[in-house]
């Protein structure tokens, strides 16, 4: 079993354990079969992240069976998945204290075992943010290997060695152990550590701005991870490094389903969230710009009747003032404001419950010290989305990276599907940010589609133009910039039926005529009509 999860075989390694199950029940309670079972059922767990909560108590009771057993020479065989266990879900206290058991345990008869250690002391320190000491360890585990002969062992322990040599910024040593690393698993035809090395140097790609070849090599790598269904690496685990390359892959739409089953399985949620990219598998997503609508766990939450209103009413209240660190006193004026103090704190507190139960997630929603705020690692709102990438957009443009900032605007745009909660009354709050955010979703179009028009790209500009007044059709501006642009083109009959489309438009819907501005414009274009 041990040889086939070494070259990331997953699938034979739980034909074996289903095997074992099976002879487990044959031998009776035979305490040592037991045993055995147990580490062959948590190996392969950990490999498919089966269950994987499950596995720090498991671990625990087989050592107390091992003890009570005195069957002592079974303990080892549990440390390693105890400490990688605990490392894969964050507990690195509990890794410690079998780092530390399995360090008391050490048998010169028996050298490999020092270095699986420092391999795993190494990846305790690298996560514990002490690369110094983290690489110091890597180092001894791999030359423990070189002079055991592990050769299975030394890959793994050449590719964590590889990248702390990055994190110190020893990037040619580091590449150097990442090409010795993928020969070996080359050789050994281990695709779990062909994948490991495709991971890692997608990373250091990416570090180091070679966004092109790191794109490459991460569909690669995903290809080949989504191919042999790896959800995790053996024996080796970086969250910072998976976030940031499961982000990326997102954002080209690379194998997007399995991208979000890995980020399910770890529960990956980055320091800055991603919030222009939608596909990600967020816990709770809400849609404010045209439709309502709620998002749960990738299933859209139904409302039956009139009981869940006021709930949601607060929530909408939540997303108008900012979503982040908003006053509680603010949503009582905008909700409760017929209330006395007492009666409107009560009503907002039980509201506050009633919500948080039908977001069924306890994390969602935040209140401290008197500000309520919409956790950013676990909610995507289309609002928020929508200003941070133009945010975003707006800072490359400032740097002079136009192509990129044109993405991104493109992209935040792309957010905007009407206005907000365009089916909900007139509420001042919601006018308010209604109009705040229309105004700058058409000063984004007018400010995209006069870029280019200064590249002389007229059909981009006209598409971007007609995208504005397919969501705010009595935007004057958009039809004056899209007369210019058909003018440009030659196309004199197109600009005027453009007038006439404006003129008609806000005859019918305001009962007006165009500004002087738009009549001037029309005037101008007139006499090259043909």
């Amino acid at each position: 079993m041990r040889y086939y999860s070494w070259i990331g075989d997953f699938a034979r390694t739980e034909t074996i354990r289903d095997e074992s199950k099976g002879l487990v029940k044959s031998y009776g309670t035979s305490p040592a079969m037991m045993i055995h079972w147990k580490w062959i059922d948590i190996s392969t767990r950990i490999y498919t992240m089966t269950d994987i909560e499950a596995a720090p108590a498991e671990i625990a009771e087989a050592l107390d069976l091992v003890n009570h057993k005195g069957l002592h020479v079974w303990e080892h065989i549990f440390f390693m998945p105890g400490i990688f266990v605990s490392l894969l879900l964050g507990e690195l206290s509990n890794a410690d204290h079998y780092l530390k058991r399995f360090e008391s345990i050490l048998d010169t008869t028996h050298f490999h075992g020092y270095a699986i250690f420092h391999h795993f002391a190494g990846l305790y320190n690298l996560l514990m943010g002490n690369t110094s000491r983290a690489l110091a360890h890597a180092e001894t585990a791999v030359k423990l290997c070189d002079e055991t002969g592990y050769l299975l062992a030394t890959i793994v322990c050449r590719i964590q060695l590889a990248y702390l040599l990055h994190e110190q910024g020893k990037s040619q040593e580091a590449l150097k152990e990442l090409r010795h690393a993928h020969s070996k698993a080359h050789e050994t035809k281990s695709n779990i550590y062909m994948f490991m090395c495709l991971m890692v140097k997608t990373k250091f790609a990416f570090d180091q701005r070679n966004n092109e070849e790191g794109f490459e090599l991460l569909r690669d790598a995903l290809s080949l991870g989504r191919k042999h269904h790896y959800l995790n690496m053996i024996w080796w685990w970086q969250p910072e490094m998976f976030t940031q390359l499961c982000t990326k892959a997102l954002e080209k739409k690379i194998e997007v389903e399995y991208v979000q089953n890995i980020i399910r399985h770890h529960k990956l949620k980055p320091d800055i969230p991603p919030y222009h990219i939608e596909s990600r598998q967020w816990v709770v997503k809400i849609y404010t710009l045209d439709r309502f609508q709620i998002v749960i766990d990738g299933k859209p939450l139904h409302f039956t009747g009139k009981a869940q209103k006021r709930p949601l009413e607060l929530l909408k209240a939540i997303i108008a003032h900012g979503g982040i660190n908003i006053g509680v006193d603010k949503i009582i004026d905008a909700l409760w404001y017929e209330a006395d103090g007492d009666m409107a704190h009560s009503a907002f507190s039980t509201t506050l419950n009633r919500l948080r139960t039908l977001m069924n997630n306890k994390e969602v929603i935040q209140l401290q010290e008197g500000k309520i705020t919409l956790n950013q690692k676990y909610c995507w709102v289309d609002t928020r989305a929508f200003l941070y990438t133009l945010e975003k957009a707006d800072d490359l443009w400032e740097k002079g990276k136009e192509k990129e900032s044109v993405d991104l605007y493109e992209k935040g745009l792309s957010f905007y599907k009407g206005h907000f909660l365009a089916e909900d009354g007139g509420k001042f709050w919601i006018i308010f940010t209604r109009e705040r955010l229309k105004n700058v979703f058409i000063a984004t179009i007018v400010k995209l589609g006069r870029l280019h028009e200064q590249k002389q790209e007229y059909e981009k500009a006209i598409t971007c133009y007609e995208k504005g007044l397919a969501i705010d059709y009595l935007e004057e501006v958009l039809y004056q910039r899209l007369m210019v642009c058909h003018y440009r083109l030659g196309r004199y009959a197109d600009a005027a039926r453009i007038y006439q489309r404006c003129r008609e438009t806000f005859a019918t819907a305001l009962g007006v005529d165009p500004s002087s501005a738009t009549e001037e414009l029309h005037k101008r274009i007139k006499p090259r009509r043909t």
